[in-house]
């Protein structure tokens, strides 16, 4: 039985930009074997203006402990391999991983969703080749 290998990769920060009320993280690229992923993070903040009161109300929680000024960090990613971009709805390897239906909607993930697209990645396309 061969052992399981553990994929540890950081995100590691490249650079940083605001676009109108956004601000974008863009990470160095991921290479898991033949794979390369393009991954980054979007954060939306809600102006103080008069005019997003009520966007600032519905978006606060009851306790008040939702912090109004982010509407959280949604990573973003792009998958190629050998230089092709990867549609994980279609590419057969993918598509049963639960998050490969909601590749092709959203295009947005949270942090945790994002591990698991990797780790499956790394586990079910890149592992399964060397056994």
């Amino acid at each position: 039985m061969v052992p399981q290998q553990e994929l540890i990769c950081s995100l590691e920060l490249e650079c940083s930009r605001k676009f109108g009320n956004n601000k974008y993280s863009f990470y160095h690229p991921i290479q898991l074997e033949s794979f390369f992923i393009m991954c980054w993070k979007t954060q939306t903040a809600v102006s103080e203006g008069p005019s997003n009161s009520f966007t600032r109300a519905s978006s606060s929680s009851s306790n008040g402990s939702h912090d109004v000024n982010s509407l959280g960090d949604r990573y973003c990613c792009s998958i190629y391999e050998d230089g092709d971009i990867i549609n994980p709805i279609q590419d057969a390897r993918m598509r049963n991983f639960s998050w490969a239906k909601s590749f092709s909607k959203k295009r947005d993930f949270s942090k945790e969703e994002l591990e698991t697209l990797l780790s499956d990645i790394y586990t079910q396309c890149c592992l399964s080749k060397k056994l």
